[in-house]
């Protein structure tokens, strides 16, 4: 089996029952034009690699806002066999709490 790419990774999490429910039951609706965005990074997990994939909403209300509060799916696909390894779920969190938290630390110890 060939290693996933990071677009393949990005399908298997947002075909995931769980992300679907997530995204469905908290970001907003299209008619409200939300910017959404992902990112996908590879990191070590044990002795091979896995992809973190970030969906990303900033709900168009939070624009005009000094703080920028945003909805957020973290998956992590192993980057071999396309399984999930985790999910975790964030619902109006701090943008830059989560890039200091997870996104930085992680893209610090991501191989390119």
């Amino acid at each position: 089996m060939s290693p996933l790419t990071a677009s393949m990774a990005l399908r298997i999490a947002l075909e995931d029952s769980q992300t679907i429910y997530f995204i469905k039951t908290n970001f907003s609706n299209p008619e409200q034009r939300p910017e959404i965005i992902s990112w996908k990074w590879k990191s070590r997990n044990g002795a091979g690699y896995r992809w973190n994939v970030a969906i990303v909403e900033k709900p168009q209300d939070s624009f005009n806002k000094k703080v920028e509060l945003v909805n957020i799916a973290l998956i992590e696909v192993d980057s071999l066999t396309g399984k999930i390894l985790k999910r975790q779920f964030f619902r109006n969190i701090f943008a830059a709490e989560f890039k200091e938290k997870f996104y930085k630390e992680e893209m610090d110890k991501a191989l390119f």
